[in-house]
C-alpha cells in the first residue's frame, strides 16, 4: 500500500510538473520528486545505498542547473495560479480515489505476494554482487583513485575560478 501511495504521488507531481513556469517552483518539484522516487527505490531494494547514492547525484546537478537558470532569469514575482490549484485539487482526488480502488479489490496482497517472491531475491543478490565488487582488493585502488581525483578537481577548480568576475554576475565595483 505504501508503494501504491508514493507511486501515485510521484504522477501527481509528474502531473503538476507540466503547469510550472517559476525556477523556484520547478526545483521544490524536482527535489520533491527526487525524494520521492527515491524512497520508492530504496523500499523495493534491500539496502538504500544505492537510492542514497543516486540522490546525491541526482540534488548535485539540479542544484547546478538552478543556480544557472535563476542566474540568467529575470526577478519574477512567485505566486500561484487558480489553474494550478484547481490542477492539484483534481489530481489529489483522482490519487485518492485510485488508492481506495485498489485497496477495495484487494491488489495489495497480489502486490505484497509478488514483492516477496519476485523480487527481493533478485534485488538482494544484486545488492551483494554490486557492493562485493566495489570495494573489494582489485577494484578497490580504483575507487580510492576516483575519490582523490574528484576532491583534487573540486580543489583546482575552486582556486581557478575569480569570484568577483564569474559568469553571469554583474561587477558591482
Amino acid at each position: 500500500m505504501f508503494k501504491i501511495m508514493l507511486f501515485s504521488l510521484i504522477l501527481m507531481l509528474s502531473i503538476s510538473f507540466i503547469q510550472m513556469i517559476h525556477p523556484l517552483a520547478i526545483a521544490i518539484t524536482l527535489l520533491f520528486q527526487t525524494l520521492l522516487s527515491i524512497t520508492l527505490m530504496g523500499s523495493l531494494m534491500s539496502s538504500f545505498w544505492f537510492s542514497y547514492i543516486t540522490f546525491l547525484i541526482f540534488i548535485g546537478g539540479v542544484l547546478i542547473l538552478f543556480t544557472y537558470i535563476t542566474s540568467i532569469s529575470s526577478n519574477e514575482m512567485f505566486f500561484f495560479s487558480s489553474k494550478f490549484f484547481v490542477m492539484i485539487i483534481l489530481s489529489t482526488i483522482t490519487v485518492f480515489l485510485l488508492i481506495i480502488y485498489l485497496y477495495m479489490h484487494d491488489f495489495s496482497s497480489l502486490l505484497k505476494s509478488s514483492d516477496k517472491t519476485i523480487f527481493n531475491p533478485v534485488f538482494d543478490s544484486m545488492n551483494n554482487l554490486f557492493l562485493l565488487k566495489i570495494f573489494h582488493k582489485p577494484t578497490s585502488m580504483m575507487t580510492i583513485f576516483l575519490v582523490m581525483y574528484l576532491f583534487l578537481a573540486l580543489m583546482v577548480v575552486s582556486k581557478i575560478i575569480n569570484t568577483s568576475h564569474g559568469p553571469l554576475r554583474q561587477n558591482l565595483n
